[in-house]
């Protein structure tokens, strides 16, 4: 294993920085092609969830119905809540997931 990192990182290092093709090869025949399209895939499930939270409380935050003194309405603000909770606890989930172990 040791072996391995220390072969990727002298790739990286000897190229400045700049992945060849033939590391990402590597990583995919050691770990199959099955793991490496969950990891992919779980990957942009949780961006997913990151970017949507942002432009959620971006638009909780510019909510144009705020009465007079500033809040919303208590079942506006609870659907924003729940949505802004519900895509927080989807992050969690997919951390989660990638912690889990064989």
């Amino acid at each position: 294993m040791f072996h391995i990192y220390y072969l990727c990182i002298s790739f990286i290092y000897n190229d400045f920085v700049k992945v060849k093709w033939r590391v990402y090869s590597h990583y995919l025949s050691s770990i199959g092609v099955w793991l490496s399209v969950c990891t992919l895939l779980m990957n942009m499930i949780y961006q997913g969830f990151s970017i949507g939270s942002n432009y959620w409380l971006s638009a909780w935050s510019g909510a144009s119905s705020a009465a007079v003194n500033g809040s919303l309405e208590p079942s506006e603000r609870d659907m924003y809540l729940g949505v802004y909770g519900a895509l927080g606890a989807g992050q969690g989930k997919m951390t989660d997931f990638s912690l889990l172990k064989k």
